[in-house]
């Protein structure tokens, strides 16, 4: 039951970054994304610790990660900068989205509940969903210099080594 509380608290963040992207509050966005990333990290241990790891609790995990790291830093990077480049911004975003969700199914998937947790097969979702954290703080008033670019490579590069086939050790 613990593992799958910290799983539902990780998708109330997500779902709560949302909404507040929607409201202009992006610096709240991206911390709700940050807490996200501490529950997913602990719905995981604590299921390793108490030996409840279930093909349940490993979809409901990748079900809260899309929310929590595929929508809500889609949202945010949109909402943040990318809807002023129109159709390019929303295929930025739109990336972003289908490579979490492609990165989430293919670790579903392939997933070995009790192999070795220190490889993955491309940029884990919260690890690129920190990126765009990170740029909220980076750039807290925002890319008013009109160098559109910065928030497209934000946007894409992550996207796109989510869903790359290379090996990372964490």
């Amino acid at each position: 039951m613990l593992p799958s509380l910290c799983t539902l608290v990780n998708l109330l963040c997500g779902f709560s970054s949302i909404l507040a992207s929607i409201d202009g509050k992006y610096k709240h966005a991206a911390v709700l994304v940050g807490v996200a990333i501490v529950f997913d990290i602990a719905d995981g241990a604590v299921a390793r610790a108490v030996g409840a790891i279930t093909p349940f609790g490993l979809q409901f995990d990748s079900l809260a990660d899309l929310t929590s790291f595929g929508m809500a830093p889609a949202l945010l990077l949109y909402n943040r900068s990318l809807y002023e480049m129109y159709w390019i911004g929303w295929l930025a975003a739109g990336l972003w989205i289908a490579c979490a969700a492609f990165r989430l199914a293919r670790f579903n998937v392939t997933i070995d509940p009790h192999a070795d947790k220190r490889y993955f097969i491309g940029l884990p979702s919260p690890g690129a969903a920190g990126v765009v954290m990170a740029s909220v703080f980076a750039a807290h008033k925002g890319f008013e210099d009109g160098n559109d670019a910065i928030p497209v490579l934000i946007t894409v590069v992550p996207a796109v080594l989510m869903a790359s086939s290379f090996l990372l050790k964490a």
